[in-house]
């Protein structure tokens, strides 16, 4: 479901969606006032849409910012793995950083550094993230890891 001028409708619905068009920097227009969106290209391995629900004050992720929770790692992965998670800064206690072959693979730096620094401006409150646990409060500090895709340390 989409939820857009606070009607929920089919995906398949939306004039966005059927139109085939790529979603860029700016938001489509039937959102736009409610969702605002970073576009993060430059790599190798991905672009990448971030969304800023504007009313719950959320940003949402997809592959770019990983936080695996310690009972999800002890649940599903091997000792060997849940180390190396931890070392590469992908589980929600060290505050979820993007996979390292995604930051190696970002050589335009300058486009993911104005996606950053448009996230990071945001200040959301929450953090949704398809890999790992959603931060409900005090998200503004979670994207650190953003930087690191970057080049830059906060």
């Amino acid at each position: 479901m989409l939820i857009c001028g606070g009607q929920p409708r089919p995906l398949r619905s939306d004039p966005i969606c059927r139109s085939g068009r790529p979603l860029t920097d700016q938001a489509p227009g039937t959102w736009r006032g409610e969702i605002d969106q970073a576009w993060f290209r430059g790599s190798l391995l991905l672009d990448e849409i971030v969304f800023f629900h504007r009313a719950s004050r959320t940003a949402i992720f997809a592959d770019l910012i990983q936080a695996f929770g310690d009972r999800y790692l002890r649940a599903k992965w091997k000792p060997w793995q849940r180390r190396m998670a931890r070392t590469l800064g992908i589980t929600a206690s060290a505050g979820g950083y993007a996979p390292l072959d995604l930051r190696l693979s970002f050589l335009n730096r300058r486009l993911a550094r104005r996606a950053r620094d448009k996230v990071l401006n945001w200040s959301a409150e929450q953090v949704v993230t398809a890999h790992g646990d959603w931060v409900r409060a005090g998200g503004a500090t979670f994207p650190r890891g953003i930087a690191l895709v970057a080049g830059l340390k906060l």
